[in-house]
């Protein structure tokens, strides 16, 4: 009886495990879904990349404007990127940098990080969750060989919204940073685009055929 009894608790340790692992893939992939089919948005969120090299620890305040297929990026005062359908524009203030390419690609995941977690959870040895002050906590932990030692996801538990990740890179890993933290603001579903948005025109304009930077960027090297 007793070795039936701890096959039993094994069993539903697994399947606990299991449900888990389901139901946070169901919340990750919803809340990607609502930023995706969302036709105008406006999401704020830190970024915050800590290095492996040294201490350096960096902090960048993101602006994310979405309009059907449409996107405005400011992050922080260093750079702009604009996607206006099928032109990708990349703007560095700091290189003093204009990158043009034809883009008609949807990059609205990588761009807010919120993309490809199903893999990421899939790869986890473990998932804890704590449920605190309106939160649901996910804690995932990896084997050894795998790019991260844990990962830290925070849901809202009333709207399911993602709220915060934290990355910690493993100390084998190749990466070049120590690790990853972003923070959300909850998405702002009633922010309305100006007629010209994203404004493309800001930067560049276009002549028989060509893209010309603007007068305010003559001092970008454009590519």
């Amino acid at each position: 009886m007793k070795k039936f009894s701890l096959v039993v608790v094994f069993f539903l340790l697994y399947v606990g495990a299991f449900a888990q692992r389901e139901e946070l893939k169901s919340l990750c992939l919803k809340f990607e879904e609502s930023i995706l089919h969302t036709p105008n948005l406006h999401l704020s969120y830190t970024l915050t990349v800590a290095s492996a090299l040294d201490t350096s620890v960096q902090k960048v305040p993101v602006d994310f404007y979405k309009s059907k297929n449409k996107y405005l990026i400011h992050m922080g005062a260093e750079q702009d990127i604009v996607h206006d359908e099928k032109l990708l524009i990349v703007v560095n203030h700091d290189t003093r940098i204009m990158r043009l390419a034809a883009d008609s690609s949807d990059f609205t995941s990588n761009t807010l990080l919120i993309g490809n977690f199903a893999s990421i959870i899939d790869s986890s040895a473990n998932i804890e969750l704590v449920s605190k002050s309106g939160k649901n906590e996910y804690t995932l932990t990896f084997p050894a060989d795998y790019i991260y030692s844990t990962v830290h996801l925070v849901f809202s538990k009333k709207t399911k919204s993602l709220l915060h990740i934290h990355a910690d890179y493993a100390q084998d890993s190749p990466s070049e940073f120590k690790y990853i933290d972003v923070v959300y603001a909850e998405p702002d579903t009633k922010w309305i685009p100006e007629t010209n948005f994203p404004n493309t025109e800001k930067y560049i304009s276009k002549s028989n055929g060509r893209y010309i930077v603007q007068e305010a960027y003559d001092s970008y090297k454009m590519y």
